[in-house]
């Protein structure tokens, strides 16, 4: 019995500090993206007649940050909450699909508004990603909740994949910044 709870113990080591170490790196990868000189909004795109519309950027964009993201929040809820296998799985079924859905629908009104917060005709890359995460951290909260992390821990859940989704929310924008949709017509 004793042998086995220190077996379970090394796991839950090894697993934590498989998270830790993926979290570091996609921190420090954000952390490049962020700081270098150039951002998504300063980049010069060419606009070609066979650019994408906007609705299917806006798909393709909501594919690279969901699957991303939902990795990372996976990983989270599982590491942080312990929870069991199904509770895990509800909360990977509905944190997915929830999030799938916000995104887009924030991502196609963005673009299709021309939301300008900055000094620029540009938006700037901080308030969007303000923005949406202020209303993903909300979601994140409700789904994390009931799905059985409780105040506390749901509270620091929504702490540490906000930082996390802030990293890969930015990523996205940084990789998706040359490419302009073709404007609604």
């Amino acid at each position: 019995m004793i042998i086995e709870q220190a077996n379970f113990a090394r796991i839950d080591r090894s697993a934590a500090a498989k998270i830790r170490s993926g979290l570091a790196g996609l921190i420090f990868l954000s952390t490049i993206c962020a700081t270098s000189p150039g951002s998504a909004q300063q980049i010069t795109s060419v606009e070609t007649p066979d650019a994408l519309p906007i609705w299917q950027q806006t798909f393709y964009k909501t594919v690279t940050y969901q699957t991303a993201i939902n990795l990372v929040d996976a990983a989270l809820f599982y590491g942080l909450v312990h929870a069991n296998g199904p509770a895990t799985v509800g909360f990977v079924a509905v944190n997915a699909a929830s999030a799938a859905a916000m995104y887009y629908g924030f991502e196609y009104a963005w673009q299709t508004t021309g939301a300008v917060l900055g000094p620029e005709a540009e938006p700037s890359l901080v308030a969007k990603t303000t923005v949406f995460q202020t209303l993903n951290a909300g979601r994140f909260y409700a789904v994390s909740y009931v799905f059985g992390g409780g105040l506390i821990g749901s509270a620091t859940l929504t702490a540490a994949a906000t930082v996390l989704d802030t990293a890969v929310f930015m990523t996205n924008e940084y990789a998706w910044g040359p490419i302009r949709p073709r404007p609604v017509p």
